[in-house]
């Protein structure tokens, strides 16, 4: 969860307090260019296959960790 968080706040200037596990991509106020940038960004950082993660703009934090654990888990 540290690197979605850091991510969010290093790439779009988020304030820490805002960022909630539980909040959509859409309530955090991302855009679908920026779910792009975010998701491009995780890949890069966690060193995923490009365009392994699919977000939407429906996910939660808690949604992408478990898909990324997935990820993870099935190399």
């Amino acid at each position: 969860m540290n690197e979605i968080k850091s991510i969010l706040i290093n790439m779009f200037e988020m304030e820490e307090d805002s960022i909630s596990e539980n909040k959509t991509l859409e309530e955090l106020g991302l855009d679908s260019i920026s779910i792009v940038e975010l998701q491009s960004g995780l890949e890069a950082t966690l060193r995923l296959p490009s365009e392994s993660l699919s977000l939407m703009s429906e996910m939660t934090l808690t949604d992408i960790e478990n898909s990324i654990e997935r990820l993870k888990n099935d190399k």
